[in-house]
């Protein structure tokens, strides 16, 4: 009974306790001192001059009232700093005839550039062609910037304003403001530091805007300087590029990835080893390190740095450090940062770079100057190679293949005329028809497997309780008539690398962006006839694909055309598997961009027709029939008259001897004899110099 008295007079006083503390304020306004308010910024006004608020006092000046609030002959950090108007600044222009490429906006909050823009009419957004790609900037959802940068001397000022040298506008330097160029300073609150950043935008030649890599360069410039008379340590960070365009996601082979380019040779600043990480990799490794407090989980590069930067299929943005990069080296490490976290497909998240700098000892008569050349384009061999960043473009291992294709490709596109759409088709045309005698060979193996058909199934059935037996009727044979099985996949595996190197062509050629053909808008994307309403169930499909149904059903017609008739069960029963995998071919190609299905489209049609013709030609035919049937004794094959000289009727045809064996045949003849061999088993065929009973013979010659 006590203890519940007491808990109820306990609250009663906490209950009179709190009232108090809300009435007594508004009752006796006098008797309490006001609470402190945040200190006030000024608003930050865009496009004006450089003016100062009313009652501001010089940038790094001591406020009345506030000196000795630290150590003796250090300055001091005042209560207030003078923040400067906020300024964007347009370099460059949208107009195509003008002598730049680009529209660099630079913005005087932090000295970033937020936005970058293509003024090509080729470069426009994947969904609206008539608006200008963003290079730089796409990304709505962050508060990152490129090209910002961190000081902690002068972070750990500014962050008792609520605000860091990323967020604060810097002054724009009067005077050195021209033409495609800007320069912005910031000086820290307490007088120590002076940060510089210089922008200009190169020109570039109109005329060959795939050609002159200058009309894609942003000449930056950094320089840190010492206020005071004492040497300082100085660490700095800096942001890479964000804000790369991720285009048609659902259905894109490639998404945002940071590439490096890491010097290996000391001095030698051509030798260049190209590193990429995928998006969905660097937010793996994030997630896994938070989860485990280690940051050593996300990987890191430490070498010299050529480039560093950030791409998507078509586009890149890097960064150029100047100057030998062995000798004075910029930054100890490059970081890899998660900007924007996609909730549906960790691949398609935004991912960027950040830079952090060596330790550099700052003294008062020598700056820190740093350069670099911020490269903003699409990813063309003869843009990319003269920076010695080739390794941005990743096409493959068969890149030479994939650079002679796109080489062919613009050379029908400029000087033939054709719309990329004919220009991939009379491409297609070329590689088959330079493959026209291994296909020939394809055909003429494949003729042959049809008519050694009868007679091969004759021998599984006489063998077929006795594998090695097979083996060996199989091989003597294909001697006797002079046939190689595995010789028809060899023309098969001669066609790998051309269709590797050019599918990777296709798929990375910027040119087929946003080209038209048909009813299709843009090559790089599904042709997507009309729109369902509505997603199909477990695949996804929102749009009818014509292309891929077209391509899949002349896969069909192929493979019905071309497999010889099944014997046995087995072979019926992978006849039905080859029908099926269709159905998963189909999955695969739906998505698939257009031009690789006009390519396909494009191959089968022409290996049909080919086929056809060798037929009608007689090119696919071959004498196994002829060698058939003396095999097996005949004398009625028409053309053959006897077997005499004189050709008339009589003994029958003259047998040829047979051919010797081919390299694949002794190999497996050397695999029957080494396994015979490891069983106890040795033959008289095996080894001529013994007898029935195993007994070495005697020489008869002289030794």
């Amino acid at each position: 009974m006590e203890q519940r008295n007491f808990f109820l007079k306990a609250a009663i006083v906490i209950a009179f306790g709190y009232l108090w503390m809300l009435m007594a304020p508004r009752l006796f306004p006098g008797l309490f001192p006001p609470r402190p308010k945040a200190p006030p910024r000024a608003p930050v006004v865009a496009e004006q001059e450089d003016q100062k608020p009313e009652g501001m006092p010089e940038e790094g000046a001591l406020v009345a009232g506030d000196e000795g609030n630290g150590e003796e002959g250090q300055p001091q950090v005042p209560d207030q700093f003078n923040e400067h108007p906020h300024r964007t600044i347009e370099l460059g222009s949208l107009d195509p005839k003008s002598e730049y490429f680009l529209q660099v906006t630079v913005d005087s909050a932090g000295a970033t550039i937020p936005l970058a823009q293509f003024n090509d009419p080729r470069y426009g957004q994947a969904d609206n062609r008539d608006v200008p790609l963003k290079v730089l900037g796409d990304d709505q959802n962050t508060s990152l910037k490129t090209l910002q940068m961190s000081i902690e001397k002068i972070d750990e000022q500014l962050k008792k304003y609520g605000t860091s040298l990323a967020e604060v506008d810097w002054e724009m330097i009067p005077g050195e403001t021209a033409e495609g160029e800007v320069s912005f300073r910031y000086r820290a609150p307490d007088g120590t530091l002076e940060v510089h950043k210089h922008f200009h935008l190169n020109k570039g030649n109109t005329q060959e805007r795939d050609q002159d890599y200058r009309g894609y360069l942003v000449d930056v410039d950094l320089e840190v300087v010492n206020l005071t008379d004492q040497p300082q340590e100085l660490v700095y960070k800096l942001q890479g590029p964000v804000g790369l365009p991720l285009e048609n996601e659902e259905t894109s082979r490639a998404f945002i990835e940071v590439k490096v380019g890491a010097l290996e040779t000391v001095g030698d600043t051509s030798d260049v080893s190209a590193i990429q990480q995928t998006a969905g990799t660097i937010v793996k490794q994030t997630d896994e390190a938070i989860a485990n407090n280690d940051p050593e989980e996300i990987e890191d590069w430490k070498s010299p740095l050529k480039y560093v930067g950030v791409d998507v299929q078509y586009f890149a943005a890097l960064l150029f450090p100047k100057g030998n990069q062995w000798e004075s080296r910029y930054f100890a490490e490059a970081r890899p940062v998660v900007v924007n976290k996609n909730p549906i497909n960790s691949a398609w998240s935004d991912v960027s770079v950040e830079l952090h700098s060596e330790k550099f000892q700052l003294t008062p008569d020598e700056p820190l100057k740093h350069s670099f050349q911020l490269f903003l384009g699409p990813k063309r061999s003869d843009l990319l190679a003269p920076l010695d960043a080739g390794g941005v473009q990743t096409l493959g291992w068969f890149s030479v293949i994939s650079r002679g294709m796109l080489s062919i490709l613009d050379f029908f596109h400029t000087t033939m005329m054709a719309p990329y759409g004919l220009a991939i088709i009379l491409l297609t045309v070329v590689v088959r028809a330079c493959l026209f005698p291994v296909s020939r060979k394809m055909a003429q193996n494949q003729q042959r497997m049809k008519e050694l058909q009868p007679k091969m199934q004759e021998i599984r059935t006489k063998y077929k309780d006795d594998q090695e037996k097979m083996a060996q009727a199989y091989r003597e044979f294909m001697a006797k008539n002079g046939f190689n099985p595995l010789a028809g996949c060899l023309p098969m595996f001669l066609q790998l690398p051309i269709f590797l190197g050019l599918y990777q062509a296709l798929l990375n050629s910027v040119d087929l962006r946003l080209a038209r053909f048909l009813w299709v808008d843009n090559l790089v994307a599904p042709d997507q006839l009309f729109a369902f309403g509505f997603a199909i169930p477990i695949v996804g499909w929102k749009f009818f694909n014509l292309l891929p149904l077209i391509t899949v059903a002349l896969f069909a017609f192929q493979q019905k055309m071309f497999m010889p008739p099944a014997e046995t069960d087995e072979q019926k029963m992978q006849q039905q598997m080859m029908k099926y995998m269709n159905v998963f071919m189909l999955y695969i190609f739906y998505t698939m961009p257009a031009g690789l299905c006009v390519y396909f489209i494009t191959s089968s049609s022409w290996g049909i027709i080919e086929r056809k013709l060798l037929v009608l030609t007689g090119g696919a035919s071959t004498d196994a029939a002829a060698d058939q049937n003396s095999s097996e004794g005949g004398n009625d094959a028409p053309g053959r008259g006897g077997s005499g000289p004189s050709g008339g009727r009589g003994d029958g045809p003259k047998e040829e001897p047979p051919k010797p064996p081919g390299f694949l045949q002794r190999l497996m003849e050397a695999a029957d004899e080494a396994k015979n061999s490891s069983n106890g088993t040795i033959t008289k065929r095996d080894n001529p110099n013994k007898d029935k009973g195993g007994n070495r013979k005697k020489s008869k010659g002289r030794r």
